[in-house]
């Protein structure tokens, strides 16, 4: 029976068999048209390559004409620079008018030092290509340039260069400038066709002058493809090519200009040359038109004939192309696959499309070259596919650029073509994969993060039992595997009382709370202290009845800062209460902060001592060596401990019992130094009192003789050691007993108490000032420097104190003095005699005198002598 296939193969053979014979006829027709048309063009190359040896040599001789010139007008600038402007002209007016635009030359350094166009122009040039291949290769051959624009001459040209050398130096380069409008004129006289063109070229290829289109082809590179472009080319030759330019088809002839390195290009349009031809091949057409058409009719009867008998299987084609098009249009991927072989019988564009492979190749491939399945697992796959066992399997395609995508494919059997084949649907899902990867990752990220954070973090679930908690909150809540708090821990409020009294309602209470920021909670359990936190809390979400259903709550273990904030106030307390006066430094000895007792002893108050150094205490009554050893000892051993006297506020003098000690930080370095002053023992007071008594006076609380020679011999040691001079003045008030008869016993002794408090505050820390008698004083000063005139400069000043009134009561009165000073090493080598050779001139002077240097001292050595005057009573 004929089916619509043999019916329609029968009307295929018909159209074939005319398809075949008409072609034929025609293939034979067109290969004699070809045969005239390829004649053609041959004539037309050879007549092409004869134009362009022809151009080559006509541009040959112009350009060996600029070379010469250029060279002849070199070697006059060479020898006579300053007529290189009259040579120029005269070279100009033997070129065509307009073929030479410029005549330049550039110095070594790449700057304009002549144009013909103007020649007071100073231009860098150095840039230009026609400069740097002389400044470089130092060569004396001819440079042609492509076209540039002059920065002189404003305009298009090609230039001409040679470099330019004297005494072997290179010297610059002499440049004609040659418009390439010469050439296009020099073409102008040929005959050509209104697309023939001719072009002289550079020897890489770019266009010097073109007869068409010369503007749109200056500079620019001839076609990529032509023969005399790649390496070694011939001297001449021909070739076919569309411009570029203006896609005008030629016949392209070229000839070497070997000397100048350059080409000579003739193209001749293809149209032009082959219209005759064409004009005959389309008479021979119209003949063969007629007969073909008649064949071709007889063959269309026959063939419709056929295909009406076909019209009865028009169902069956119409379903079988509803399916083509589904399959085809369906933005699905598709595959029709073949079980046997695993060969891919079709691909739908969407497939096409998504690996990258044209529809016929991935029709050619195997299911294997896409798959990165084991055979054995994929063939397995099939099986279970075509039996209807399964629908769906996971796996890894390969894309033609190489890259991998993650997929889904739902396959199932179909009958085509008398061959079961499987029906391949194909998802992408890699962004799915990828999205589940990154959520993966960011899960774990987040649980670590969760796990290794340094507080405690938990979400309390609507019932109050902990949904979530890092290893931290656990512990610190004491939480059992399903979230609750165990029964023997319960929450509390700061002052103790339960927060709940059932464990699940305290965390529930914690939720429903408003948002908590570091409120103080604590965990209690039986038989131990409250283990105190640190709560912030945060609602998650909430329902339409305001019910929280979720809280992330966050906290710390405040115990140990809470038991450290106890310990300080604490040590606080301590150190405020303390009877002991303490002082702490830094490193630097500057005072950080001192408590309540050494206010009370210093008479200093805290701001008025923080931020000086312990100098403030200083009483004079030590030296350095004492201070020395005190910071070796405390630098060595960490501490120190003894007696110092320091100065109080007031001015006064006490003896306290001093320990030093060193603070370390967590490091164990030293941080700062902590000292404790107290009062000197009983005993030790004693003692101070027994010292004082033997070696004081009593009413003034002056120094007696003995201290003073103890301080004296201490004195001159010091003056030995530094070649310095010790004085000792001897002071005996003239009449005391008439003053204290008159006003009583106790004006006498205020008097003298007067006296030394003056004689006193006038003095240095190392000087001294002692009571000897009744009415006598010494006053010791040392370490003078052997200037003559330091002991009055001392001295004098120090009387001046005593020649003021002193009030005794009510009554003012007015003392004189004899003065005896002896000076060591001059008057004696030992104290007592150093004192008895002072008092010794003290009395040496005469009665009545006024203060001044007594005449009486022996030669070399002087003396002040004071004698006393009666006393005036000035009653006020």
């Amino acid at each position: 029976m004929w089916n619509a296939t043999r019916l329609r193969l029968a009307a295929a053979l018909v159209v074939l068999a005319t398809v075949l014979a008409l072609p034929a006829y025609w293939l034979r027709l067109e290969h004699s048209h070809d045969v005239l048309r390829a004649q053609a063009l041959q004539q037309s190359a050879l007549h092409a390559e004869q134009m362009a040896a022809a151009l080559a040599d006509s541009q040959a001789g112009a350009l060996a004409n600029v070379d010469f010139a250029l060279q002849g007008l070199r070697a006059e600038y060479l020898v006579a620079p300053e007529q290189v402007a009259l040579h120029a002209r005269q070279i100009i007016a033997t070129f065509p008018a307009g073929m030479l635009s410029q005549i330049a030359v550039i110095n070594a350094d790449g700057y304009l030092t002549f144009s013909s166009l103007n020649d007071s122009l100073h231009v860098y040039l150095g840039d230009r290509d026609h400069f740097k291949v002389h400044a470089i290769s130092r060569t004396d051959q001819i440079y042609i340039s492509k076209p540039v624009l002059g920065r002189v001459s404003q305009a298009w040209s090609i230039q001409f260069s040679r470099p330019m050398y004297r005494d072997g130096k290179f010297a610059g380069v002499m440049v004609f400038s040659i418009a390439p409008d010469f050439f296009i004129n020099r073409f102008g006289a040929l005959r050509l066709g209104p697309n023939d063109t001719l072009a002289l070229l550079r020897s890489d290829g770019r266009f010097l002058a073109r007869n068409r289109l010369q503007d749109k082809a200056m500079g620019q590179p001839f076609d990529f493809n032509a023969p005399f472009r790649g390496p070694s080319p011939a001297a001449h030759g021909s070739f076919r090519l569309t411009s570029t330019l203006d896609h005008v088809p030629r016949i392209h002839a070229w000839q070497l200009l070997e000397v100048f390195s350059l080409i000579a290009v003739v193209g001749f349009d293809e149209r032009a040359v082959l219209a005759p031809v064409e004009r005959t091949i389309a008479a021979s057409r119209e003949q063969s038109t007629v007969g073909s058409l008649l064949l071709a009719g007889c063959a269309a009867a026959l063939a419709l004939l056929l295909l009406r008998l076909a019209r009865q299987q028009h169902a069956l084609d119409e379903s079988e192309a509803r399916y083509s098009g589904l399959f085809e249009n369906n933005a699905a991927i598709k595959l029709l696959v073949d079980p046997a072989g695993a060969r891919i019988v079709d691909a739908n564009p969407a497939a096409a499309e998504f690996y990258g492979y044209p529809r016929e190749v991935l029709a050619r491939m195997r299911l294997p070259q896409l798959i990165s399945l084991p055979a054995e697992v994929l063939q397995r796959e099939m099986e279970r596919a075509l039996s209807g066992e399964s629908a769906r399997f996971s796996c890894v395609h390969h894309l033609a650029n190489g890259e991998q995508r993650q997929v889904e494919v739902y396959t199932g059997p179909g009958p085509l073509d008398g061959r079961n084949l499987l029906h391949c649907i194909v998802h992408d899902v890699s962004p799915r994969h990828e999205l589940a990867r990154r959520l993966r990752h960011s899960e774990e990220q987040l649980q670590a993060l969760f796990d290794s954070v340094a507080m405690g973090v938990a979400v309390v679930d609507a019932d109050g039992a902990v949904s979530a908690a890092n290893p931290l909150a656990r512990r610190l809540l004491g939480l059992d595997e399903a979230g609750w708090m165990r029964p023997e821990r319960w929450l509390v409020h700061p002052d103790g009382t339960p927060l709940a009294a059932a464990q699940a309602q305290g965390l529930a209470a914690v939720r429903d709370a408003a948002p908590l920021e570091h409120e103080q909670l604590g965990i209690a359990s039986h038989g131990a202290e409250p283990q105190w936190l640190s709560l912030s809390a945060r609602p998650l979400g909430g329902d339409a009845q305001g019910r929280t259903p979720a809280a992330l709550l966050a906290f710390s273990d405040v115990s140990p800062l809470l038991a450290g904030q106890a310990a300080q106030r604490l040590a606080q307390s301590v150190f405020d209460a303390a009877s002991e006066g303490i002082m702490v430094t830094d490193l630097d000895s500057v005072i950080v902060t001192v408590n309540h007792a050494f206010s009370l002893r210093s008479g200093y108050s805290a701001d008025e001592i923080v931020g000086h150094t312990p100098a403030m205490l200083a009483s004079g009554w030590h030296d350095e060596a004492f201070y020395r050893t005190l910071w070796q000892r405390l630098r060595q051993d960490g501490h120190w401990e003894g007696e110092i006297n320091n100065c109080r506020k007031n001015g006064t003098v006490q003896a306290e019992w001093l320990k030093i000690s060193v603070l370390a930080d967590e490091q164990g370095r030293p941080s700062h130094y902590v000292a404790l002053f107290s009062d000197i023992c009983p005993e030790r007071q004693r003692q101070q009192a027994a010292w004082q008594q033997a070696h004081c006076d009593t009413l003034t609380g002056l120094p007696n003789r003995t201290l003073l020679l103890a301080r004296t011999s201490r004195a001159m040691a010091r003056a030995e050691a530094h070649g310095q001079r010790v004085a000792l003045l001897y002071l005996d008030l003239e009449r005391f007993q008439p003053i204290a008869a008159r006003y009583g016993e106790a004006a006498g002794e205020q008097l003298l108490r007067q006296v030394g408090r003056r004689l006193e505050n006038g003095l240095r820390p190392q000087d001294c000032v002692a009571r000897l008698g009744c009415d006598e004083f010494a006053v010791l000063l040392a370490d003078l420097p052997q200037d003559a005139t330091a002991i009055a400069e001392r001295v004098e000043p120090l009387l001046a104190r005593l020649a003021n009134p002193f009030m005794l009561g009510k009554h003012r009165v007015e003392i004189a003095l004899r003065v005896g000073v002896a000076v060591y090493p001059g008057d004696g080598n030992e104290p007592a005699h150093l004192l008895a050779r002072a008092e010794l001139l003290s009395r040496s002077g005469t009665p009545g005198a006024p203060l001044l240097l007594a005449s009486g001292s022996p030669p070399g050595r002087g003396g002040l002598l004071a004698d006393a005057e009666a006393a005036e009573d000035h009653p006020e």
